[in-house]
Parts: structure tokens; C-alpha cells; sequence
């Protein structure tokens, strides 16, 4: 052996009695700040020994790698659980699933779960009394408490984790407690070390170093800490991606599956998935299509496998199988950059209200620099690219998701990326040096690619400079190869090739489904084109106007936003202002306006591409099975948003769904849709309008109207009809409809004599009479509010420092003051009415609330239905024009329109006029 083999030896022992005490039996996780120095130790070893290894001999370095590999793994062996108690989850979610219930349905803490419960993970009496004990929220904590992090809420972990704690709680022995998960975690990490070995051996050029490659994953102090002692389901997570990262530049099918199946386990991986997808957007070589059906070879798979992963569990839960996923968003602050110590580096030199959309732009430029610039036989370098970024914009704080980012490294030989899963170990363990950590990693960072385009082969002091241009020598070879492969297999066609053929000879099921059966000599890409940029304006109108009127619902507000699990979906930039008045009004009345108003476009858009819808055979590969079902996504995204939207309007709920969050989840997915949509088609939309025109196919009469040239997406008629209308007559005609639909509706967002002419305005509104006359949408009867609970004995409960009681009277004995101020409402109707009340700032005086310091919470007395309260900002409050009305038009309130007192606040949703109210709670805070 030589010295320098012997060196390396003697630093693996000594990096393995430094786990051993790290991971020792007096080590818990309430108390990790306490091993921060031999963590640190390790580390410092670990680069010590990786460096050493790098100069051995092949059969040196293989032995090292092996018995080392073992024996730093073995140290999380021998312990419970050093610094996480997320495996006591794990088993628990185990145990109910074997008992037949869903996961994903009832919280640990809650009571049907009882019967589960053993003194292992729910200790009683003096067993509470040690460290890391959760107290249950129904039950003393003093005598009944669980080992369970966050007992009250449901599991956050995704299908096939789900699956995994169900396997290892299966073939676990009785009594074995967290010991099965943790071989679990041992053996998943040998077989990432083993791919690992196997892959870069044969790799052309980090052959002779494979070893060394490697030594960075299987002696990382992080892996038998995170992966093995504290067992978590990460170790499954990266093994999948490792496999789908060297598999993805040859199956890219098997490698998105691959792919889905690590997001499906823990849904960090999916930001490698960019990896795979490295130059798709290069310059060159490839047309528009093929880059679309590489790109859907990636990810349809991975969406396909997700999607099944999560549907037994869908089927068997009654609850959301997302779990606290959002909720743990929240938690951790990553839509909040002030609550905790994400976006850090960020936060240093920008607002914290800027750190989520800058770190969303900074992750978007490095996603797309794989995309155009990255290495397609290479896909690790993008997916450690697009994975250092992420963990370096949004600073997690938990050490075990950095194990990934170990794992790519190894892959890749990019030293500089390691100070990445050692800052995320600082955040955990140190005390308030996280921040200094993940600087110091950024500045590795930086310093290595910098050192890497100074002199090739800089950047990388592990593997030599004659490696690294060896392998990519060798990949351009290993490229060249695999299109001669693909020439031969388009010459000389496999049993798939012959099925395909037999198959296109079919002309498919009678009916739509054949060619013929569409005779419109319309349809076209021209038609298709111009109909598609009318919506797309339409569309990117009410999509803007409708969010700008979520954001007027002040959705961080408590109670104003009870959509479940909104989670990052339910952004929020900005505060909602009070001037000008009448901004409000607008954008919910061109929202609903513009929504009814496009509706003969989308039929007609509908009824141009419908023979696309029923093509055959529905797919001739994954990837035009992946973009069908895209279609179809957009399709029954626009249909669901536009009729449920237009139910709505109507107040006609026949769906057996709450209206709020369907719609908000359904506007999501539709614009994701919309927008992949767009980005693929407008190209072509563009190129067929400069081909053809716009005036030159208006102008045609119907005598001379023709179909249009053949096109690949199958348009335009085979067997063409004569036509009966041209397409400046097909368009008039939708666009009569827009008028007529925009006719009937434009009057509810005004007042005067159109009013009588909206027509398609809310069906059985009510009116009030005299003064009052103007829309009501729900009566005081249908909500329960008697005149009984309105009279002599109602009062005004102020909350706040000073409590107290007003009755009506008292009210009227303040000063009152009067504005003509809008209503709006979220289903398009509008009007300007004149209201008298009492400010609510001199109500929060009244309460001890210095106004504009807070915001407040009005109660209705109404029984059942929504917005029985709405929360208004310290902004709305501090406005003179806000009031608790007394009065509209000079007269008293109408019992419909909210007597004996009702808030009017200048530029807000109706419903946040709470009418009826009961109480003004001015303490308080964000939710």
C-alpha cells in the first residue's frame, strides 16, 4: 500500500470515529445545535479524504471506496435518530395504511386513530417528559404526548413514499421500531453508491476516476446522518433521479418515467428535470416539432407517472392528498421572505417583498440556460445547475434536501457545488449562520465557474483537465452513434415500426373520427389563427382582470381567503388601494363583461380545430398521446371556467361543488395550459398570417371561397363541401355574437337607462324600493336576519383595547359624514349610490386603535352562506371615505340592504361590505 493510499485510509477512520460519536446514543434532535462542531469536523475530513483519493490507483481507490463507503454508512446505524424526528411520521404512516385508512384523511392527533396509537410513538406519563415530545392538542400534555412531529396536521410525503412506509412497516418484525427504516436508508444508499460506481465506469473518460466520483457521495458526512440515522425518504428520492439522470440521454421515455417516480417520492427531484432536457432549445439542428416531442418524451411520462402514483390514494382518501404541503410552504416562509430565513441571500441586498419573485426570475433564467445552452448527453451538468441555483435563492434550511445535490456532484465533478449541502448543514444545526453559509457557497460557486472559463478544466480539483475533455470527446462519439442508430431504425422499421404501419392503414371508427366526416370547406390554419389571436387578447384580459380582483379580496387577510391548500397559488403582491374609487368596478365588470363577451369566439375557436379533437389514431407515441391530452387540459380547462363562471354570474349553483375553489384551481390549470399553448402555437400562427395574409381571404365572397392548402394537423377538409358562407361571414357572425352577448351585459356595470338592457345580469335579483332601489343579491330572509335581531336590542360590538356596545342610536349621535361610493359585485353589477355613516377610524379610536395601525374584522349576523365576515386593511380603515353606513340616499337602511348598519369601504369587493354587522374586531393580524 502505498503512503498516499495509506493517508486516505487512516482519514476514512478517523472520519468514521467522528460520525460515530455525531450519531452516539446520548445525540437528540431537540438538541442538534450541540453536534454543529463534530458535523463541521466531518466535513472537513471528508474533503480531506476525497482529496487524497483522487491520486490512487484504480483497484486502490475501488477497495477504499467500497470499505469505506461501508463503514461511513454502518455510524447512522448505530442510534436512533440524531437530529429529525420525520421517521416517526414515516412509521406512523405506515401502521395506518396497513390498518386500511388513507394517510392522507385523518391528522396523527386526531381521535379515529386512537386504536394505532402503541407507548413507542404516543408515551405516557414520565416517557413525556423527555426531549422531542409533541404534546397532543386534545389531551394533557403532561400525560399523553406523541414522538410525532406536528400531531395536528395530515401527512405531507407524496404516493410512493407513501408506499414505501408501507412496504418497510410490512416486512418490519414486531416491536422493531425505527430500526427498519433506517436499513432501509442503508440499503437505498449503497444502491445510489452502486449506480453511481457503475455509471461513471462506464462513462468514456471518469473511467480510471469513477471511484473518486464516487467517494463524494458515499463518504458525505450528510448521507448516513440524513439518509440513514435519521432514515429520511430522500434516500429513495435520489436514487430514482440518479437513475434518470444517466438514463435520460438515451430512453428519454424511461428517464422521465424515472423521473416522475423521484418526484412522486419526494418533489424536490423534479427540479432536475430541466437536466433532461438540456439544448432542447439550442440553436439550430432541430425544427420546432421535434424540440416539442423531445420535450413531451420527458415530461409527459413523468406527469403520466405522478398522475397514477397519486390516484389509488386519490380514490381511497377523502381528503386532499396534497396534505400539508401548503401548509408547510406557509410554515417555512416561502411566501412570506420575512417570517423565516428563506431567500437570504436575497433579503441582503433586496426588499423582502422582492426575494420570492427574484429568486422565481433567477431560477428561470438558470432553467433556461440549460435549456438553450445545456449539454444533452450530459443532462447532470443542467440538473446540478438548475438544483445549486434553487437551494442558493431560496436557502432551505433543512440539511437532508441537500443530499441531492451531493449525489449530482458526484455525477458531475464540480467541486465548487459541494459548500451548497454544507451551508444547508449550517442553517440547520448552527445558530443564525446560515445566511454566512450559503454566501460563502454562493462564493464558491461563483469562483469555480469563473475558474472553469478562465482554463478549461479549472473548476474541477478533483478529476484533471484531460478527464473531463476525454468524456466529452467520447460523448460526441457515443452522439454520432446513436444517429446512425436512428437513421437504421427509420430505414429498416422494428415490430413497433409494422404495428404503426398496420395501424395508419386503418382509417379508424366511423363517424368524427374519420377524415371525411369533416366537410367544412372553412376550417384552416388561417381561420384557426385568427381566431386564436382574438381569444388570445380576450383571454389575457380576463385572466389579468380576474387576478387583480383576487388581489382585491386582500387574500392575507384572516377569513378573506378560505380556498384550501392555496398554498403558493394564492400569491399576493401588493396591498389593495382605496383610490381610486372606481377600480374595482372596472376590472370585475370587464372580467365578467369580457368572459360572456368572448363566448361565440371560443365556440367558434372550438368548432374550427374540433376535427383535431377526434383525429385517429388518438396517439401514434407517448408524445403525441402527452400533447392530445394537453389539448384536451386546455379544452376542458376553457369549457369548465367559462360555464361555471357563467353559472355563477347567474347565481344558479347546480354543480355539487363550492363555486371558490373550483374556480381558482380551475384558473390556474387552465392558464398553465393556455400558456404552454400559446408558447408552441404561436409561432405558427404567425407564420401562417404572414403567409396568407389577413386581408386577402376576407375579401373573398362565397363563390370564391376555397379550402385552404393541406395542413399537418389535419384542418382542412379531404373530401370539401360547397360552401354556404364565407369566412368573412363565419367571422361576422361570431363576432354578432360577441356584440350581442357584450350588449347584454355591459348595463349592469352602469347606471342608467342600460341598466333595463343586461339582460344576462344576475337572474331573480331584488330591488328595494325608494331610496333603496338598487341590487340586492341575498336577502336578509334567506340568510336568517329577522327583524327581531335588527331592532331595539341590536348593538355594535367594538373589540379591541376598550371594549364596548353601541346601540343604532349611538350611532347616529357621532359625526356622520357622506360619500357617493361605488358597489361592485363579484358578478359584474356595479352602481354608485350616495351612503351617510360614522368613519370607521373614529370607531377604532372608540376601541383604542390608533387608526391606520390595524385592520378589522366585521361580522354579520347572517346564518349560513359565505362572507359571513371580511377583514379590511389598516389602509381601508385609515381611509375618511370608509364607514359603517347608516343611511343610503338620505334614507334609513333597507333590511336587504344591511339596517341596522352596514360597511361601505371605497374600492372593495360587495362582499366585503358586510351588511348586518355585528362586530368590529380590530384585533387583528395576518394570516
Amino acid at each position: 500500500m502505498s503512503c498516499r493510499a495509506a493517508g486516505t485510509a487512516v482519514l476514512l477512520v478517523a472520519l468514521v470515529c467522528t460520525l460515530v460519536p455525531a450519531t452516539g446514543e446520548e445525540a437528540v434532535p431537540a438538541d442538534r445545535h450541540g453536534l454543529f462542531w463534530p458535523y463541521m469536523l466531518a466535513w472537513a475530513i471528508f474533503y480531506a479524504a476525497v482529496w487524497a483519493v483522487r491520486g490512487l490507483p484504480r483497484r486502490q481507490a475501488m477497495s477504499l471506496v467500497i470499505v469505506g463507503g461501508t463503514a461511513v454508512t454502518v455510524t447512522g446505524l448505530l442510534s436512533p435518530p440524531a437530529t429529525s424526528t420525520d421517521s416517526y411520521r414515516y412509521a406512523w404512516d405506515g401502521r395506518v395504511q396497513a390498518a386500511g385508512v388513507s394517510p392522507y384523511d385523518h391528522a396523527p392527533a386526531e381521535a379515529e386513530l386512537v386504536p394505532l396509537r402503541d407507548s413507542w410513538l404516543f408515551p405516557r406519563g414520565a416517557g413525556c417528559e423527555g426531549p422531542d415530545r409533541y404534546p397532543l392538542p386534545s389531551a394533557d400534555p403532561m400525560t399523553s404526548c406523541t414522538r410525532i412531529n406536528r400531531p395536528a396536521v395530515h401527512t405531507i410525503y407524496p404516493p410512493l413514499a407513501e408506499a414505501y412506509f408501507l412496504l418497510v412497516h410490512g416486512l418490519s418484525p414486531e416491536g422493531a421500531r425505527h430500526k427498519p427504516l433506517q436499513v432501509g436508508g442503508a440499503l437505498l444508499t449503497f444502491a445510489s453508491s452502486a449506480v453511481l460506481l457503475i455509471a461513471l465506469s462506464r462513462r468514456a473518460g471518469t473511467r480510471d476516476n469513477a471511484p473518486a466520483y464516487t467517494a463524494c457521495y458515499a463518504w458525505c458526512p450528510a448521507v448516513p446522518l440524513e439518509l440513514v440515522n435519521n432514515a429520511h425518504v430522500d434516500a429513495l428520492g435520489v436514487l430514482l433521479a440518479v437513475i434518470a439522470l444517466t438514463t435520460a440521454n438515451r430512453y428519454r421515455v424511461l428517464g422521465g418515467a424515472l423521473f416522475g417516480a423521484a418526484t412522486a417520492v419526494k418533489l424536490l427531484p423534479a427540479v432536475t428535470v430541466p437536466g433532461a432536457l438540456s439544448g432542447v432549445l439550442a440553436k439550430g439542428g432541430k425544427t420546432p416539432t421535434r424540440r416539442m416531442l423531445d420535450t413531451l418524451a420527458v415530461l409527459g411520462p413523468a406527469a403520466l407517472v405522478v398522475a397514477l402514483a397519486y390516484l389509488p390514494y386519490a380514490l381511497a382518501s377523502r381528503g386532499s392528498v396534497l396534505g400539508y404541503f401548503f401548509g408547510y410552504l406557509t410554515e417555512e416562509g416561502y411566501d412570506d421572505a420575512g417570517s423565516r430565513d428563506r431567500y437570504a441571500l436575497l433579503r441582503l441586498v433586496l426588499p423582502d417583498s422582492w426575494a420570492f419573485p427574484a429568486a422565481l426570475v433567477i431560477l428561470g433564467i438558470a432553467i433556461f440556460h440549460v435549456l438553450r445552452h445545456g449539454d444533452a448527453d450530459r443532462p447532470w451538468q443542467g440538473a446540478l445547475l438548475v438544483t445549486g441555483v434553487a437551494f442558493l435563492v431560496f436557502t432551505p434550511g433543512y440539511s437532508w434536501y441537500a443530499v441531492l445535490v451531493v449525489a449530482l456532484v458526484a455525477l458531475d465533478g464540480r467541486w465548487e457545488w459541494l459548500g451548497v449541502p454544507l451551508a444547508s448543514g449550517v442553517a440547520y444545526m448552527g445558530t443564525g449562520s446560515g445566511t454566512i453559509a450559503y454566501a460563502l457557497a454562493a462564493l464558491a460557486v461563483t469562483a469555480g465557474l469563473v475558474a472553469g472559463h478562465c482554463r478549461k478544466g479549472a473548476g474541477a480539483w478533483l478529476w484533471k483537465a484531460r478527464f473531463r475533455q476525454g468524456a466529452r470527446t467520447a460523448d460526441i462519439g457515443f452522439r454520432g452513434d446513436r444517429c446512425r442508430m436512428q437513421r437504421d431504425r427509420e430505414v429498416i422499421p422494428g415490430k413497433k415500426g409494422r404495428l404503426a404501419a398496420r395501424l395508419k392503414g386503418w382509417s379508424g371508427p366511423p363517424g368524427p373520427f374519420r377524415p371525411e366526416f369533416w366537410r367544412s370547406p372553412l376550417r384552416g390554419p388561417w381561420l384557426t389563427s385568427v381566431l386564436g389571436l382574438i381569444l388570445l387578447a380576450g383571454i389575457t384580459l380576463v385572466a389579468i382582470t380576474g387576478l387583480v380582483s383576487y388581489a382585491a379580496y386582500e387574500p392575507r387577510l384572516p377569513g378573506n381567503d378560505t380556498t384550501p391548500g392555496r398554498g403558493l397559488l394564492g400569491f399576493y403582491l401588493f396591498g389593495w388601494p382605496t383610490d381610486p374609487v372606481w377600480l374595482y368596478r372596472v376590472t370585475q365588470g370587464a372580467h365578467v363583461v369580457g368572459g360572456l363577451t368572448l363566448v361565440p369566439i371560443l365556440l367558434a375557436k372550438l368548432w374550427s380545430v374540433i376535427p383535431k379533437l377526434f383525429s385517429w389514431p388518438p396517439a401514434r407515441s407517448v408524445a403525441e398521446a402527452v400533447e392530445r391530452a394537453s389539448l384536451l387540459l386546455l379544452v376542458g380547462g376553457a369549457v369548465f371556467q367559462f360555464v361555471t363562471g357563467i353559472l355563477n354570474i347567474q347565481l344558479f349553483y347546480v354543480f355539487p361543488f363550492s363555486f371558490y375553489p373550483a374556480h381558482f384551481y380551475g384558473a390556474w390549470i387552465f392558464l398553465a395550459a393556455f400558456v404552454v399553448h400559446v408558447v408552441i402555437k404561436l409561432p405558427r400562427v404567425i407564420r401562417t398570417l404572414r403567409t396568407y395574409g389577413l386581408r386577402d381571404y376576407l375579401r373573398l365572397s362565397v363563390a370564391d371561397t376555397r379550402p385552404e392548402p393541406p395542413d399537418p394537423d389535419g384542418l382542412v377538409a379531404t373530401d370539401p363541401a360547397p360552401p354556404t358562407m364565407s369566412r368573412r361571414g363565419l367571422l361576422a357572425f361570431a363576432g354578432g355574437g360577441s356584440l350581442v352577448m357584450f350588449g347584454l351585459s355591459v348595463g349592469q356595470c352602469v347606471d342608467g337607462p342600460l341598466r333595463r338592457t343586461a339582460l344576462l345580469a344576475p337572474h331573480g335579483r331584488h330591488y328595494g324600493t325608494g331610496p333603496n332601489d338598487f341590487q340586492v343579491n341575498k336577502t336578509a330572509a334567506s340568510l336568517g336576519v329577522t327583524p327581531d335581531r335588527t331592532g331595539e336590542s341590536w348593538r355594535l360590538a367594538l373589540v379591541g383595547p376598550h371594549r364596548m356596545g353601541l346601540s343604532r342610536e349611538d350611532l347616529l349621535a357621532m359625526p356622520l359624514y357622506t360619500y357617493a361610493l361605488p358597489i361592485a359585485c363579484v358578478e359584474g353589477w356595479s352602481t354608485v349610490q350616495t351612503w351617510t355613516g360614522v368613519r370607521l377610524a373614529d370607531l377604532a379610536r372608540l376601541a383604542g386603535i390608533r387608526a391606520g395601525s390595524t385592520g378589522v374584522t366585521a361580522r354579520s349576523l347572517q346564518r349560513g352562506g359565505y362572507f359571513g365576515q371580511a377583514s379590511l386593511s389598516a389602509a381601508q380603515v385609515a381611509d375618511p371615505r370608509s364607514l359603517l353606513a347608516l343611511r343610503v340616499n338620505g334614507a334609513d337602511l333597507s333590511l336587504d340592504h344591511g339596517y341596522p348598519a352596514r360597511v361601505i369601504v371605497p374600492n372593495a369587493p360587495g362582499v366585503h361590505n358586510t351588511k348586518w354587522v355585528r362586530e368590529l374586531d380590530f384585533t387583528q393580524e395576518r394570516s
